[in-house]
């Protein structure tokens, strides 16, 4: 006799709803590490796109894998749950490095905050200040019957 292995109802819902909830959270860490200050990565030698790049693509990936003449076509799309546990670490990764950073980092990131507004500061010191322009007279005509 020859077994195989199904996923009931219930089961399939469940992991169905995870995928779903681990493709909306990818579009949150997508679109929130993109928004982040360069000064929030002080301390995380991935950067940026290291989060940012993968989870863009999950989502859209994940969004045409819900079309079906796609997903007919591409016969391999449909083993995309395997991909669901490291886009999940990488998002828990993304949390815990930069989101909630330990003492380490977060020290690191205020220094780099503080560079940051003294090279400001020191540039807006070093700027010349112009004069501001004066008023064009032309624009009130005192022979103008209208005004």
């Amino acid at each position: 006799m020859i077994a195989t292995v199904s996923l009931n109802d219930p089961i399939r819902l469940a992991i169905v709803a995870l995928g779903i909830l681990i493709w909306a959270f990818a579009g949150f860490v997508a679109f929130n590490s993109l928004q982040r200050r360069n000064t929030d990565y002080a301390g995380v030698f991935e950067g940026r796109w290291f989060y940012a790049v993968p989870q863009a693509a999950f989502v859209v990936a994940f969004i045409v894998w819900q079309i079906p003449l796609i997903s007919e076509r591409l016969p391999w799309m449909h083993n995309f749950y395997v991909v669901l546990p490291v886009i999940l670490a990488q998002q828990m990764g993304y949390l815990l490095r930069v989101v909630f950073p330990t003492s380490k980092r977060l020290e690191k990131r205020l220094d780099a905050e503080c560079a940051a507004i003294r090279h400001s500061e020191a540039e807006e010191a070093t700027r010349p200040t112009q004069a501001p322009a004066p008023l064009d007279d032309s624009f009130f005509d005192p022979d103008d019957p209208d005004a």
